[in-house]
Order: structure tokens, then sequence, then C-alpha cells
């Protein structure tokens, strides 16, 4: 995992701890994300290539509808849960400020 460093340890612990709740917080939370889903749709027309930085579970980027969708997180398990909740999505695990990519994305 290249995250960037050790920067990172407590961050990737918190979101490590929090990727078994998040659905609970996601469902208690609903309008907003609901919210946060219709602004980025409004912007990101579906079939687009998107790369998402800090995707967490993947969800944001799977409402996109992408063509093409690439989510980073630094939280593994973040990663883990985006990746079974997501197949048809790419997830990496990596600080957004050192993912590297020759990859061109839309959005």
């Amino acid at each position: 995992m290249a995250t960037g460093g050790s920067e990172y340890v407590e961050l990737v612990d918190f979101f490590d701890r929090f990727a078994m709740q998040n659905d609970r917080w996601r469902h208690r939370n609903s309008t907003y994300h609901r919210l946060v889903e219709s602004v980025y749709r409004f912007s990101i027309p579906p079939g687009a290539r998107v790369l998402e930085i800090g995707c967490g579970t993947g969800d944001l980027l799977a409402a996109l509808r992408p063509r093409r969708g690439v989510g980073v997180d630094v939280s593994p398990e973040m990663v883990a849960l985006a990746r079974r909740k997501h197949p048809e999505l790419e997830f990496e695990t990596a600080a957004g400020e050192t993912f590297a990519s020759d990859e061109t994305f839309d959005y």
C-alpha cells in the first residue's frame, strides 16, 4: 500500500475502523448523500471516465454511472468494502497526494 508515509497512520486507522459502520451512517444520512449525488450527476454525465480521490466505499462514484470509474482511498478496509459493493469499478489504496496514473479522466 502506497499511502505516502507515517503521517497517514492515524487517518488510515480511523477509516479502517469506520468502514464497518459506514453503511449504518450512510443510511442515517441518506438525504445528504442523495443530495451530494444529485449535485455531482448534474455536472458529470453518465458514461464519463471518472477518478475519485477519497472514494471511501465507492458509493458516490457508482452513483455517477461512469464508463470507467477509478476510486482511490487511503483506507485498505474502505477499498475492500468498495470492491465488494461495486465490482464493476476499480479501486486503489493510496493517498491522493501520492496516487499516480498515466490514464486521463474526464472528471
